[in-house]
């Protein structure tokens, strides 16, 4: 089936805007810290040819508590979730992403993103393999997820539509689109954060949204380095916009002709949410990775973004933060609403069990901590069903009609 392809518009990435208009100023809100998770890749062969030895002394999945010695000091990190190296992929969705896409489906903003060095595990855990069942990661369970409980939901339609970017060398290029130079941040009181002239591509089923990533993919920025065959040189972000109105079958026609118009504008609402499905690049150290030319310069702005967001998680867990530099990197800007804003955030670190990546290990470890220190203030995000209301107002409109033609008559 081919994809329906959708005129490129502004589109939010925010749900901070005046749409919201059904989430009343005087509800108070729920604050969610960040969920943060720990995956450890097994050995890869290069590892084992260098170092068999390990930093991690323990896994305690059990109270989700990883104890690293380095030398003769040894720390205990704790977590949401520790997953030791035979963790398999469904389990990484169930326990870090299944409810963040289930929320999403409710009407929250959803985000969900793998950190770690390059070569750690980032990419297999996000994607994976799309057409294999076992090992098909969080990206195409999310869209399984998705699709079979909009099949089980008589009571609502649907529209998913999907974008696909990718942040290289700090600009927004759209990889469903690669001709299209002027992709763009913008805010403004009504949409808050979106990107601008983005394409949109709707969906109707998994198989779609794989196709559409495959294509996508081809354009994203991938090379060879020391550190890892397959290095991603870029942020990658996909995007997924769904739109949940009630369905108006002849019964709710009925019912809603006999509802106030205060209630209606109250109870028949529609949500409009996002879902971003995050796959960073890898920090990197330029010793380790050899690179040089374009690779260095690829390295330098890849380590600079996840700096950036380093500072602002490190500025958001101040207890009065003066200032959050979201504004200091592309990716920190559109991931905005993630940290600190409107959204139910997962975060999984993926690590090496390498000796020879300790360092990396620790400051991948310390970001997690820093992480989970982070509260979000996500909220439904609500607006009037415009369709719903106008049935009900022709409604009244009628009966006038019918009162004054009678009165007319007599």
């Amino acid at each position: 089936m081919k994809n329906k392809k959708v005129k490129k518009q502004s589109n939010s990435i925010s749900s901070s805007s005046s749409q919201n208009i059904a989430n009343v100023s005087s509800t108070r809100l729920k604050i969610e810290r960040v969920k943060v998770s720990i995956r450890i890749r097994p050995f890869n062969e290069e590892e084992k040819k260098r170092d068999s030895s390990s930093p991690l002394e323990n896994v305690d999945t059990k109270n989700n508590i990883l104890t690293i010695k380095r030398e003769y000091d040894k720390k205990n990190y704790s977590y949401d979730k520790i997953f030791p190296m035979t963790t398999d992929q469904i389990s990484i969705f169930e326990s870090t992403s299944k409810e963040v896409v289930k929320s999403v489906l409710a009407g929250y903003n959803g985000t969900i993103f793998a950190y770690g060095q390059t070569g750690s595990g980032k990419t297999y855990t996000m994607v994976g393999n799309f057409d294999n069942k076992e090992t098909k990661g969080i990206i195409p369970r999310s869209f399984d997820y998705i699709f079979n409980e909009i099949k089980k939901d008589k009571e609502h339609k649907y529209n998913v539509k999907i974008s696909f970017i990718q942040i290289y060398l700090e600009t927004i290029q759209d990889l469903l689109e690669p001709n299209n130079k002027e992709i763009r941040i913008r805010e403004d009181p009504e949409h808050g954060v979106y990107l601008e002239g983005v394409l949109w591509i709707k969906v109707n089923s998994t198989d779609e949204c794989s196709q559409v990533f495959k294509n996508g993919e081809k354009n994203r920025v991938t090379e060879s380095t020391m550190m890892n065959a397959y290095s991603s040189r870029s942020h990658a972000i996909l995007i997924a916009k769904i739109e949940k109105n009630i369905v108006l079958s002849k019964e709710k026609i009925a019912e809603l002709s006999k509802e106030s118009n205060e209630k209606i504008k109250a109870e028949r609402v529609m949500t409009n949410s996002h879902l971003y499905l995050v796959d960073l690049a890898g920090s990197e150290r330029v010793k380790k990775s050899k690179a040089v030319d374009m690779r260095l310069e690829e390295a330098k702005k890849i380590n600079y973004s996840l700096l950036i967001l380093g500072n602002c998680i490190q500025s958001l867990t101040e207890t009065k933060p003066t200032y959050i530099a979201y504004r200091d990197s592309k990716l920190t800007r559109l991931l905005q609403e993630s940290l600190g804003g409107n959204a139910k955030t997962s975060l999984i670190v993926t690590i090496s069990p390498s000796g020879y990546n300790t360092d990396e290990t620790i400051s991948s470890l310390n970001f997690g901590l820093r992480a989970m220190k982070v509260q979000n203030k996500p909220i439904i995000n609500k607006s009037v069903d415009y369709q719903a209301l106008c049935i009900k107002l022709q409604e009244d409109l009628d009966k006038l009609n019918d009162e004054y033609t009678e009165l007319k008559i007599k």
